[in-house]
């Protein structure tokens, strides 16, 4: 019969001393592992709301309260897209891990755009996620706005979307097939979908989906 010999204890502040551990080995266990530098962290996210709708105004309100995001607002009528991309840049290089930009200028009123200025303003903002992604590693990007959302994967010269698993009712998760992007995963959903928490929802599921997939660091495939 052998006994073992009980380890004497680590003194506080040891650096052998963990601060704490995860029960439950899921996603808690994967931020844990991030902020401990045991694991590789994400890239930021990117977020493009095209629609300018009152439901997707509160959705990005709330989403900006979480920590580590930024919110940077533009108007339709004035969008400037090198101004609006030296902004979003700006805002990574603060160190933010969600960084959103909005055609949905604070509290100003919704209007309706003609048809051919609202397809200026969506292949301006798909021309915006091409050169976010051209400049920064980028583990996702969520977008608002079906006409927005054909820019953007037109601008990444993607061929489709590739669908993976329904966030909410009509907020999809899926990823880019062909182009330099390939796999970088993307959400969308119209302007008129989902509640107060649908964006963060949706920004969750582009980070869930980026760690599930090994090339999370998001640069082309040049």
């Amino acid at each position: 019969m052998t006994t073992s010999r009980p380890r004497p204890p680590v003194p506080l502040g040891s650096p052998r001393r963990s601060a704490g551990f995860p029960v439950d080995p899921g996603p808690l266990a994967v931020e844990l592992a991030e902020a401990l530098g045991l694991r590789p962290a994400l890239p930021p996210a990117l977020v493009v709301a095209g629609s300018v709708t009152e439901v997707t105004r509160h959705q990005l309100d709330r989403l900006a309260t979480r920590p580590g995001t930024e919110l940077v607002r533009t108007s339709p009528a004035s969008l400037d897209v090198d101004r609006a991309v030296a902004e979003l840049l700006a805002a990574f290089d603060r160190g933010a891990q969600v960084v959103a930009l909005t055609t949905a200028d604070g509290d100003e009123p919704v209007v309706d755009l003609a048809s051919g200025e609202a397809e200026r303003v969506a292949e301006s903002l798909g021309a915006l996620v091409r050169a976010v992604l051209d400049a920064r590693s980028i583990s996702g990007v969520y977008v608002t706005g079906g006409d927005v959302t054909e820019a953007a994967l037109d601008a990444l010269d993607a061929t489709a979307l590739l669908l993976e698993a329904e966030i909410e009712p009509l907020a999809v998760q899926g990823r880019v097939v062909d182009g330099p992007w390939d796999g970088v995963p993307v959400a969308t959903k119209g302007g008129l979908i989902g509640g107060p928490q649908t964006a963060a929802a949706c920004v969750d599921a582009l980070r869930t989906a980026a760690r599930a997939y090994p090339r999370t660091e998001g640069a082309p495939t040049r």
